[in-house]
């Protein structure tokens, strides 16, 4: 049998939250979902006068799984500032080309970071990392990306933490060094013997 079981509140807070997410999640049933059944349920959005599309396949809240899932659809010529303030969010580019600008407010477009955007292409956008995404008017083929998020509400710790893996690797090994102590200090064996 091991030492130590570890539960939800004792996993390492370097893991990324996807795996932390997935681990305090309910258990309770298999999910799958195609297009319609998102339009079904409602978890559909349209803006920028029908040039961008998302289709909310998991949402946090609703699913209760503590992160959210969706297919964002921008076709030529769009283009979308957006500024998460409770999350950080991973984006795959699945189809086409664009553009993401990172920049320090709304009003600065053009004077930001400019990272091409195709398909293959992975990226992270941290709380409060205000950026555009945009297509070509001339582009061929409408941008979709898939974006991951998780439920800061849900999973505290996982969307405002910036600090180091370093750091987190040195907390936890702390942690487990105070476990491994309590637990000599249980079989009776001293601080300092050697094993």
């Amino acid at each position: 049998t091991p030492m130590f079981r570890f539960s939800a509140p004792l996993l390492p807070p370097f893991l990324p939250p996807l795996v932390r997410a997935l681990a305090v999640a309910p258990r309770s049933a298999f999910l799958i979902r195609d297009l319609h059944d998102v339009v079904e349920l409602g978890n559909i959005d349209y803006a920028g006068d029908g040039m961008l599309e998302s289709h909310g396949f998991i949402t946090p809240n609703g699913d209760g799984l503590g992160f959210g899932l969706e297919e964002t659809v921008l076709e030529p010529g769009a283009s979308i500032f957006v500024e998460h303030d409770t999350h950080r969010r991973c984006l795959w580019i699945a189809n086409g080309e664009g553009e993401l600008e990172l920049v320090p407010n709304r009003d600065a477009r053009g004077a930001g970071i400019q990272y091409a955007l195709k398909p293959g292409v992975c990226c992270v956008l941290n709380v409060n990392e205000p950026h555009f995404v945009s297509v070509a008017a001339d582009a061929d083929a409408p941008l979709a990306l898939v974006s991951f998020w998780v439920d800061a509400a849900r999973n505290p710790g996982t969307a405002d933490r910036c600090d180091s893996d370093d750091e987190e690797l040195a907390r936890l090994k702390a942690r487990v060094a105070d476990l491994e102590a309590e637990l000599g200090r249980r079989r009776g064996i001293p601080p300092d013997a050697s094993s």
